[in-house]
């Protein structure tokens, strides 16, 4: 590319001659210079400014066109060359082909955001100076009047330190911190609840459950510990539970088929009981569920089959039992153990 030739100055190139004078006047070979001189700076200005159609254009250069909306420039992101014809320009913000060069859509201008703008959050084309950011942060989002949090009479906010500069009172870190204190606890009311290398978490003393923001209550239910001990407002949940499984009753069983049910007593001893009818010919009995140790059992004639003898058995588990009884028959049964 030539280089860009001064734009020569137009004072005398367009004096008539004059007979009287010859040295006064343009002549045909000034004139021609100075329309090559204006033609030379007129092409920097077009291949710096103006697109162009077929044209090589290399990544980052910028060009304007009339047809461009307003205040927008293109630049070119992909190397190339310009199609014949102009194509229809994008918007801001867009990027679009041309031919086989790429151009990224940019507003010309950009205004810079005001506090106001920064705080509502729904700038999207002006510039955010940090100047602007630290004051809506100061003023918008920590208080209604700007303040330095690190002056004299001022702290910061204990359980938050781990996450400020250490000009402002924190630690640097970019986390909570995990430390145990004199006590090797990792809470004493400066530090949140967060779960160790042990893969443990350690809270205070009590957890408080509100039902509803607007309770005027202490809690609604509280979790505590004492003596080693979980509590329930108040109450040991495990002294709790342990009164009752020792307070008699059922507490699990099926008696859905009379052929073959069971239930489940608790209390100090949580006895099994089971029934139900043998299989025809009152030969083999399977319990529901199988018993530690091996039962009491029981035989009688079938309802209305008084007239059968009861079975005589010959063998009994903890599982099931064999006995021998007349053709037909099917004696119920009971058996009692745990």
């Amino acid at each position: 590319m030539a280089d860009v030739l001064k734009l020569q100055s137009t004072a005398g190139m367009f004096d008539y001659p004059d007979p009287a004078n010859p040295s006064k006047g343009t002549t045909e070979q000034q004139y021609i210079e100075f329309e090559k001189n204006k033609h030379s700076v007129l092409s920097s200005l077009v291949a710096d400014e103006l697109w162009q159609p077929s044209t090589a254009y290399k990544v980052g250069q910028v060009v304007k066109s009339p047809n461009m909306p307003a205040n927008v420039v293109a630049r070119v992101v992909t190397a190339g060359t310009s199609a014949a014809g102009e194509p229809v320009w994008s918007s801001a913000g867009n990027t679009m082909a041309d031919g086989s060069v790429v151009w990224a859509m940019l507003y010309r201008t950009i205004d810079y955001a005001t506090q106001a703008e920064v705080t509502a959050g729904t700038n999207t084309s002006k510039i955010v100076t940090p100047a602007t950011l630290g004051q809506t942060v100061q003023v918008d989002l920590a208080s209604e009047k700007r303040v330095n949090i690190n002056e004299a009479g001022k702290s910061v906010t204990p359980g938050i330190t781990g996450i400020l500069p250490v000009a402002h009172g924190g630690t640097g870190l970019d986390h909570l911190p995990y430390t145990p204190n004199a006590a090797n606890s990792v809470w004493d009311g400066t530090r949140f609840p967060v779960i160790g290398t042990d893969g443990g978490m350690e809270i205070g003393s009590m957890v408080d459950f509100h039902e509803k923001s607007g309770d005027t209550y202490d809690y609604s239910v509280r979790l505590s510990s004492s003596g080693g001990k979980l509590l329930v407002n108040g109450t040991d949940i495990m002294s709790y539970i342990n009164n009752v499984k020792s307070q008699a009753g059922v507490v699990a069983g099926n008696v859905s088929n009379a052929n073959s049910w069971w239930v489940k007593l608790g209390g100090t001893i949580p006895l099994i009981i089971q029934g139900g009818n043998g299989t025809a010919g009152g030969q083999t009995i399977t319990f529901p569920i199988a018993f530690s140790v091996t039962p009491a059992l029981a035989f009688s004639p079938r309802a209305g089959a008084s007239d059968q003898w009861p079975p005589w058995l010959t063998r009994l588990s903890n599982t099931g039992a064999t006995c021998w009884a007349s053709v037909g028959a099917r004696p119920s049964w009971i058996a009692i153990g745990w």
